[in-house]
């Protein structure tokens, strides 16, 4: 096999005000074609620096300090901009984390997922059009035909990023570099999407560089894994040995970190409040008979997102809402908060049908339920403090005098285990891991009664997803929050959950207490979900 990618004393770092901050120091590695090598490591390791480095794309503060990157016999590290605009897509593909800043929301996903190939002259204007579809096609998105002419808004997060999949890989480069390239896909479409970079990687003898948190993921693709650490290499070599047999403390650090169907359920390091999980106090949440149709501009026939689905949130208690991306289960979450009118159905607060509630009654409402996004940082104001970030729901509520809101802030900081020093920051000086943190403690400011969790850990590595479920269970048994879990990681919804519902094509086809549904599966959705997830049935070390 020939080297496709050679990476040798690679040091890469940040000019931040004034000061150097070193991201990768004296890194090296080297990729051959038909092969996969995953780099792994927790946030800050580097391993997105490596990725913009090969690519080009690194920040106007970053400055390559030392080493090489060769592509073939070319060495990148000394090319213009010029030069590398003409090896982008050619020769290297790349596939960002982040579908919802990487795509043209004035332009229609078709010209998209074409435009390498009409840079590079591969394709005509008139076979723009066919060439998108079976595009599409191939990283598993159901009739493309129809997706070619929609915009990124009117697509889900899933298939945005199937999007850039196919983009990256539409000139059949040497090279696919992919940064998180699954983190927002459910486990079938990833293993779809996954399955389809294996057979170009064997049939065209392209190599696959795999930026990933998912050490389950790691295992299961990679021949060889590389495990980053504060820009240093600490472990590298075949993934059965790395994985399965850590040699250093931090590798077995994040196996033990990383979820699986062999995970216990986290347990509170509190005790529990002794009327946090009573049923006398009723259900907080009940949902009955939704149903949702959405409906294009065009003349197609609607699509019921929801179909007769009912559930219920307890206090104290964690209800999981699973499937596939288009299964209902965010389209369920936004109804519940209010975020998405009803066709049928009701949804009980404490008893209380919300779907007929007054305008005069909204806010109450709003201070009752509240929301986590899956993108800590797109969820936050960029211009706003930590301090401010967590204080804004007490203003809008008129919760307390501002001697008090303060305090109330320092000690919601302190219950996340953030640092008191960080008020005065913005979320783009936080990790990612820090930015949700900040998100959990906006959202109990107000002393919600139900929080409303959309995939809250997925774009989190392993050992912060760790420590942010760790954080929920302790907080949901100190104040008997309920929590509707919405989620396409069921190694997550194993750790968290105790009542799951699974959801396929809008409808409810299985329900049960968690471990139950998950080591017992009725339904073949249930199971053919449980059999695509990567490495799931692994023993995690201890």
């Amino acid at each position: 096999m020939s080297v496709v990618l050679e990476v040798s004393g690679l040091t890469v770092g940040y000019r931040v005000q004034g000061r150097w901050w070193p991201a990768l120091e004296d890194v090296s590695w080297r990729l051959e074609s038909g092969q996969t090598v995953a780099l792994v490591g927790e946030s800050g390791s580097g391993k997105t620096t490596a990725a913009h480095a090969i690519v080009g794309l690194l920040a106007h503060n970053a400055q390559i300090k030392a080493g090489r990157i060769r592509i073939g016999q070319r060495d990148l590290t000394g090319c213009s901009e010029r030069a590398l605009s003409r090896i982008r897509g050619w020769r290297i593909g790349f596939v960002p984390q982040d579908p919802g800043q990487s795509l043209n929301p004035s332009q229609r996903i078709g010209r998209q997922v074409v435009e390498a190939r009409r840079l590079h002259g591969l394709t005509s204007r008139g076979q723009t059009r066919q060439t998108a579809i079976d595009l599409l096609a191939a990283v598993g998105l159901d009739q493309p035909e129809r997706l070619v002419d929609r915009y990124p808004h009117q697509l889900s997060g899933g298939q945005r990023q199937r999007v850039l999949i196919a983009s990256a890989v539409s000139c059949d480069p040497d090279l696919v570099v992919a940064d998180e390239p699954t983190s927002a896909l459910d486990v079938t479409v990833q293993k779809i999407v996954l399955d389809h970079l294996a057979e170009r990687s064997r049939s065209l003898g392209a190599a696959v560089l795999l930026i990933t948190h998912d050490l389950g993921l790691a295992a299961d693709r990679a021949d060889h894994v590389i495990v980053l650490r504060a820009g240093r290499v600490v472990e590298a070599g075949p993934s059965a040995a790395v994985l399965g047999s850590p040699a250093e403390p931090y590798t077995r650090q994040l196996a033990a970190a990383s979820p699986s169907l062999n995970s216990r359920r986290l347990r509170p390091r509190v005790g529990p409040r002794a009327d946090s999980t009573s049923p006398a106090a009723g259900p907080l949440v009940e949902a009955i008979g939704l149903v949702k149709d959405f409906r294009s501009q065009r003349r197609d026939p609607p699509l019921r997102a929801l179909d007769q689905v009912s559930f219920t949130v307890w206090p104290g208690r964690t209800t999981a809402l699973v499937g596939a991306s288009g299964s209902g289960k965010t389209t369920a979450a936004r109804a519940v908060m209010r975020l998405t009118a009803l066709d049928a159905g009701t949804i009980r607060l404490r008893g209380r049908d919300v779907t007929q509630l007054p305008r005069a009654e909204w806010g109450q409402f709003r201070r009752s339920i509240q929301m986590i996004y899956q993108n800590p940082l797109s969820s936050l104001d960029p211009r706003s403090t930590v301090a401010e970030l967590v204080e804004a729901p007490l203003r809008a509520f008129k919760i307390g005098q501002p001697a008090d809101r303060r305090r109330r802030v320092a000690a919601l900081l302190d219950a996340v285990a953030l640092p008191g020093q960080l008020a005065g920051w913005r979320p783009v000086e936080l990790s990612g891991g820090q930015c949700q943190r900040v998100a959990i403690a906006r959202a109990l400011a107000p002393e919600p009664a139900v929080l409303v969790l959309d995939e809250p850990v997925s774009a989190l590595d392993v050992s912060v997803q760790d420590q942010i479920l760790r954080l929920l269970v302790d907080l949901q048994a100190e104040s008997g929050v309920g929590f509707l879990f919405i989620s396409h990681d069921l190694a997550v919804v194993r750790q968290i959950g105790d009542q799951v519902w699974v959801l396929s094509a809008g409808r409810v086809v299985e329900s049960g207490p968690a471990q139950t549904v998950l080591r017992h599966p009725q339904h073949p959705y249930t199971r053919e979900l449980l059999d695509a997830i990567p490495g799931a049935r692994r023993q995690v070390e201890a």
